[in-house]
């Protein structure tokens, strides 16, 4: 195998650790994400602006 070769291969091997790793953060940044939501209650979340007959 030339050293070319070589050389490309490794390149390959490193851009594919890379992209591996920042799809492991943002699966781990969404999972977070999805937690914080979940934690909301929902009456926090119902909201009407209309509740009280107030109209802009």
């Amino acid at each position: 195998m030339s050293l070319y070769a070589a050389l490309s291969m490794s390149l390959l091997s490193t851009i594919y650790l890379i992209i591996i790793i920042i799809l492991f953060l943002l699966g781990i940044f969404a999972s977070i994400a999805a937690l914080i939501l979940n934690c909301v209650r929902k009456e926090d979340i119902d909201y009407s602006p209309y509740d009280e007959g107030k109209w802009r």
